[in-house]
């Protein structure tokens, strides 16, 4: 974010509102803001679906939430037996598809945000 700031601060539409004369905050809430908000929204969606690997990891090695609570990591964790992952792939398979349709879900979500919120996309009607 800082790299993307600072490129946006050297940028020619920054430089000619300072030559008009327009103040240092309304470049930053009127040109600098809505040319971050689609790498934050990026970098909030790759937080949360590391956030949620995490969790289930964590849980999977026994370090995560205790067994009264559900977790996809716990599910996981449950079926670590070399029979059940051989004779009982029912019990193993839906909670690991699920983290990666959840995790995946989540950054095509942001990717959708980034596209529709950046504002030097080309808006064709």
């Amino acid at each position: 974010m800082r790299g993307q700031l600072l490129s946006l601060r050297e940028a020619e539409f920054i430089t000619a509102a300072r030559v008009i004369g327009v103040p240092d905050r309304a470049i930053a809430i009127r040109h600098l803001l809505p040319n971050l908000v689609g790498p934050l929204t990026v970098v909030a969606t790759f937080g949360a679906a590391t956030a949620i690997l995490l969790e289930a990891a964590l849980s999977f090695l026994g370090l995560g939430v205790r067994p009264p609570v559900p977790s996809l990591g716990e599910m996981i964790n449950a079926a670590k037996a070399p029979s059940t992952l051989q004779g009982l792939p029912w019990v193993w398979i839906p909670p690991g598809v699920v983290i990666a349709f959840i995790v995946l879900a989540v950054n095509f979500a942001g990717d959708g945000l980034r596209d529709a919120l950046d504002p030097r996309s080309a808006r064709r009607s």
